[in-house]
């Protein structure tokens, strides 16, 4: 689980920081895997993540692609009871 959580919180962060109607497209990614089963090199940069409205989008090199709606992400923090 924690490493959805940091594939999540980089997602997040990028939408942050890159937030538009017409998205942007950046296509020096790097993947340390997670829960996402691609063939991909941890220290290939080539993939390409879009960030839009609508959607992001995550392309690998080898060809796969993750979708994520933009209301499904979360923040990384954590609750402390006590």
């Amino acid at each position: 689980m924690p490493k959805i959580r940091r594939v999540v919180a980089l997602v997040v962060c990028l939408a942050i920081a890159t937030w538009s109607q017409q998205g942007n497209t950046f296509d020096r990614i790097r993947y340390n895997g997670g829960s996402v089963n691609s063939i991909v090199d941890p220290k290939d940069w080539h993939n390409r993540l879009t960030v839009t409205s609508d959607k992001i989008s995550l392309v690998f090199k080898d060809g796969k692609e993750v979708d994520i709606l933009p209301k499904n992400v979360i923040t990384g923090e954590t609750q402390h009871y006590g």
